[in-house]
């Protein structure tokens, strides 16, 4: 998780060369997630940072973190799990901040309602078996 120490953000924010563990690399993608956001604040944003979360030289900033952790020799696997981790809480955090908003302004999909409405059709009759 992304969540580290001022003292930690503060090295890896002057240094990223000094990234040594898993927490370490999540901050790193986390905040080159967050800052191309910044910058366009859209959800072809969103969904351009889930491709860069698959395939990191989508975004420069992305790109250069890949390298230079391929550099200090992390393993592909702990890599790419940092990476979706990082984007898990992003889409957390702001994507789906985004789908709220975007459904408020634009109306829901029918069909979402429609299935959430046949899931707690299911829930209800589960619930109501155990009685």
């Amino acid at each position: 998780m992304p969540y580290l120490s001022d003292d930690r953000k503060a090295i890896l924010t002057t240094d990223v060369m000094q990234a040594k563990e898993e927490g370490d690399y999540n901050y790193l993608y986390s905040v080159a997630y967050l800052k191309e956001f910044l910058k366009e604040p859209r959800y072809k944003t969103i969904a351009k940072i889930r491709r860069a979360s698959m395939v990191p030289h989508t975004y420069e900033s992305v790109g250069d973190i890949e390298d230079r952790l391929v550099f200090l020799g992390v393993p592909e696997i702990d890599r790419e799990v940092a990476r979706d981790l990082a984007f898990l809480e992003f889409y957390n955090r702001i994507g789906r901040m985004y789908e709220d908003f975007a459904i408020e302004k634009n109306g829901d999909v029918k069909e979402y309602p429609e299935a959430e409405d046949c899931i707690n059709e299911l829930i209800d009759r589960y619930y109501g078996s155990l009685k």
